[in-house]
């Protein structure tokens, strides 16, 4: 099952928030990519002159983007959680989406999930800047498990 999630746009129609539990630790992000449980996968296997492709028990997961901002002591908070994730070790790694009331609607168990840091973006436009960055998490398993 795919759930393909933007916040920003998604928000007008359902008031979603996305936001990440980190052993005791709670990250709120801006928005985030696609999260899905994996697709099947398959390899190209070379054996001599013929090509195979294998797709027995290979799932791709794929990685999952996370944008959090940097304007304020909460939000820098938000980032240096994930920062300080991203010099660690693998851990699992809770996404839960809640609601305009924060009754959580989906969650998921990121397994092992690895985490690595993106790119820096800032605009001012007509002086309202914002300051986000990105992480990407690199789970090697996605479960549903609400």
């Amino acid at each position: 099952m795919k759930h393909t999630i933007d916040l920003q746009l998604f928000a007008r129609a359902q008031s979603w928030n996305a936001e990440l539990k980190i052993d005791a630790d709670t990250v709120y992000v801006q928005n985030i990519s696609e999260v899905s449980e994996g697709e099947e996968g398959r390899i190209d296997v070379v054996d001599g002159d013929r090509k195979y492709k294998i797709g027995d028990q290979i799932f791709d997961v794929g990685e999952i983007t996370a944008t959090v901002l940097m304007k304020n002591k909460t939000e820098r908070r938000d980032y240096d959680l994930l920062n300080e994730f991203a010099k660690g070790k693998p851990k699992d790694v809770f996404l839960t989406f809640r609601d305009s009331q924060g009754v959580p609607q989906l969650t998921y168990l990121l397994s092992n999930c690895g985490c690595h840091r993106g790119k820096k973006n800032a605009y001012d436009r007509k002086s309202k800047a914002e300051d986000t960055h990105t992480f990407i998490l690199t789970p090697e398993a996605v479960k549903e498990v609400a």
